[in-house]
């Protein structure tokens, strides 16, 4: 690996030493997000809320898409309570301003759609601080993914841990209702109402009383879901459905119904995915980069592997690649960034980052492995952060001391 270092510190000066006419444009790289700089292209954060941006279930209907998570599962006769996990005590603290910028991050997963990634984020904060907020937060973006038992969970032990938030027991009211626990909905349903009477609200206590034979009870809140001015068309024509159903002694809360209720909670349609090939391909890896204005030579072998070797310069600031293995698989890479500023030196090693993970999960992964300890490397305030497993390959970034130099290397597993 010294070799390689050397071999694309030699490269580098000679292409730069070639003139202008073989730079290439600045990438535009993304830029992980501090308290002082501006975050990734695709990640914006916005500032953290005081109150989570729960949105009634009743608010958004999508039509129904039969998956596996759809199944219907009838009514429990003799409902058991979800059992809260036991709070975590944190265990360690995050470097000053980690914390906000995750949270900013992960909010701003949730309003882009990357419910996955958000869970890792929000998954990672509660290692370090048990706010009821941030089970509120994961909650939600469990209902996204239409994992139910888990928003349930987290939930209640946000309500456990003092939250009365009334869209927090209402979300809670309305995930046990639709998974046919309306005994166990009902306490929640009311604690809502109480908080905050809206009709959306009250649409969820109706199906919990539906469910609970308390047909007349059921009747007067959809009625008045019904003739609130703010229900969508939608939603008024449904209830109307079940207004009339229930009207003529016809309960329309069948396991198929509350199956639907279900895939209209949740966007995201969960189905089995393959596992993805986590082989990256070489090839691949250099046209990313190419396409982000590296130039590279031929490829060589340097200690027994194929080498490609590239460089992106712009003024002084110098970032070299190497990429080593067959075309079809890496089995070392190294990114060296030489007086390059900040921006510059944190964009290449997350889009580089981002380049060679294959879910979403890892993405993520890296970026709290930016925020925790690479960034701090980038700042000057590490020298080297040790070494990070994610997915199949081990990231390890290191400092000169004076800032001038930045050194990620990545080892792939076969």
């Amino acid at each position: 690996m010294k070799q390689l270092i050397v071999l694309l510190m030699v490269f580098s000066l000679l292409l730069a030493a070639c003139g202008g006419e073989g730079q290439a444009v600045e990438p535009e790289v993304a830029v992980l997000p501090t308290q002082t700089t501006a975050p990734p292209a695709t990640f914006t954060p916005l500032p953290p809320t005081p109150t989570p941006t729960a949105v009634p279930p009743t608010s958004t209907p999508i039509p129904p898409t039969p998956t596996a998570s759809a199944t219907p599962v009838p009514p429990t006769p003799t409902p058991v309570p979800p059992t809260p996990t036991p709070t975590p005590e944190p265990t360690a603290t995050l470097p000053d301003g980690a914390a906000m910028t995750l949270l900013g991050i992960a909010n701003s997963l949730v309003e882009d759609g990357a419910y996955e990634m958000a869970e890792v984020l929000y998954s990672e904060l509660l290692q370090y601080d048990s706010d009821p907020m941030l089970y509120a937060y994961r909650a939600d973006t469990y209902d996204k993914l239409g994992n139910f038992d888990a928003a349930i969970v987290d939930y209640q032990t946000a309500v456990d841990l003092g939250m009365a938030d009334a869209n927090i027991l209402n979300n809670l009211c309305w995930d046990l209702a639709i998974t046919g626990q309306a005994e166990l909905a009902l306490p929640y349903c009311e604690q809502a109402i109480a908080a905050d009477p809206s009709a959306a609200h009250l649409d969820s206590r109706g199906v919990a009383y539906a469910q609970l034979g308390m047909l007349p009870e059921a009747i007067a809140d959809f009625q008045a879901v019904v003739d609130d001015a703010g229900t969508p068309a939608a939603i008024a024509s449904q209830r109307q459905e079940w207004l009339a159903a229930l009207a003529g002694g016809s309960n329309p809360f069948t396991p198929e119904l509350l199956a639907e209720l279900r895939a209209e909670t949740a966007v995201v349609t969960t189905t089995a995915i393959p596992a993805p090939d986590t082989a990256v391909s070489r090839s691949a890896v250099q046209q990313a980069a190419v396409e982000m204005g590296f130039i590279f030579g031929e490829a060589q072998t340097i200690e027994g592997k194929e080498t490609a070797m590239g460089l992106y310069a712009d003024g002084e600031c110098m970032v070299t690649m190497g990429l080593m293995g067959p075309e079809t698989g890496l089995t070392d890479a190294v990114l060296q960034a030489v007086n390059c500023s900040e921006d510059t030196q944190s964009g290449v090693v997350y889009w580089f980052m981002n380049t060679v993970l294959t879910s979403d999960r890892e993405i993520a992964q890296a970026i709290i492995y930016m925020v925790e300890d690479v960034y701090y490397v980038i700042e000057g305030e590490k020298e080297t952060t040790g070494t990070k497993d994610i997915g199949n390959v081990i990231f390890e970034v290191k400092s000169a001391e004076d800032g001038t130099v930045l050194e990620l290397t990545a080892q792939f597993s076969e």
